[in-house]
């Protein structure tokens, strides 16, 4: 996740949160990923565990590497025994990676795991996140999810 300034790292927590709650309603371990030029903060919660406070006011600033992101999601996907299984990835993001050079071995990896990988552009056009991505949505109304992102994500 790439949180931003103001609302919009508000918005990113906000849906972290609701992805937390999502997967701990389904009994399935969580993982976070902050990210800015780099991974820079991880936190793998379990199911029934919360997720520490800290988690929640971790500022990223400085450059987007989505590809540095995605590996190292995938990466936890195939460390972890057990539960990221058939996992879906989640990238949110603020920001524009224009080095999409590693997008399609990174989709590749993803297929082989049996992993989905879903973009929320934050005040952006979804198809920035388009090579990244299984399907990519954009988040332009920071008040509210629209319907179709809920569903892409909660269904």
């Amino acid at each position: 996740m790439e949180q931003g300034s103001g609302v919009k790292d508000t918005w990113a927590t906000a849906l972290a949160l609701a992805l937390l709650e999502h997967a701990q309603a389904e009994r399935r371990p969580f993982a976070l990923v902050d990210y800015n030029g780099r991974p820079f903060y991880e936190r793998i919660v379990r199911p029934g565990e919360a997720l520490p406070h800290e988690a929640l006011f971790v500022g990223c600033s400085g450059g987007t590497s989505i590809a540095a992101a995605l590996s190292r999601g995938l990466e936890l996907v195939r460390a972890t025994s057990g539960g990221f299984r058939q996992a879906d990835l989640v990238l949110v993001s603020d920001g524009i990676d224009e080095g999409t050079a590693d997008a399609p071995a990174l989709r590749d990896q993803a297929a082989a795991l049996d992993v989905s990988v879903f973009g929320l552009a934050i005040g952006m056009p979804g198809e920035i996140l388009a090579p990244w991505c299984d399907e990519a949505h954009a988040v332009t109304d920071l008040s509210t999810v629209e319907g179709r992102v809920a569903s892409a994500l909660f269904a």
